[in-house]
């Protein structure tokens, strides 16, 4: 096996970036169609048609790029952006020293609504995959593939 590339097609993913596309639009109607009696506004209505569009082709290539590759002896799991904020950046993780593998599911105080799964390699050392906006189907497979492949190497 080379790698299989695994991108998220998790419904609150989806859902969230439907809304993301249809405000980014919307405010780029406002700013196309929107009317003011003084001309130089008409200049301001165009560098916001122009910003909006920058986000718009920024947050395109951000939902191209986010994705998880699986490799022999890895995982790679691309940065997380949002406009103007940085979930988390790209991780690589090996599988040598895995001990166990839990997924977490829950809600955190500070965070909000959390999904990972948590690769132990000792009592202290844990990493941390964010799959929050993967489906709980592309989770299992996640899963059974890391095992897989972190049975292979920990043999």
């Amino acid at each position: 096996m080379d790698s299989i590339t695994i991108y998220p097609r998790g419904k609150i993913y989806i859902t969230y970036l439907v809304f993301k596309y249809i405000f980014l639009v919307g405010l780029g109607i406002l700013f196309t169609y929107g009317i003011f009696p003084v001309s130089w506004m008409s200049i301001i209505l165009i560098c916001g048609d122009f910003v909006v569009l920058v986000f718009l082709i920024l947050q395109t290539y951000e939902v191209i790029r986010y994705k998880m590759i699986i490799y022999d002896n890895k995982v790679r799991l691309f940065a997380n952006r949002d406009l103007f904020f940085v979930r988390h950046k790209d991780l690589d993780i090996k599988f040598s020293g895995i001990k166990t593998m839990q997924f977490k599911l829950g809600i955190n105080l500070g965070v909000g609504l959390v999904s990972a799964i948590v690769l132990f390699y000792d009592e202290k050392r844990m990493k941390y995959l964010n799959t929050m906006w993967f489906s709980r189907k592309q989770v299992d497979r996640i899963m059974a593939l890391i095992k897989e492949n972190a049975d292979k190497i920990n043999e």
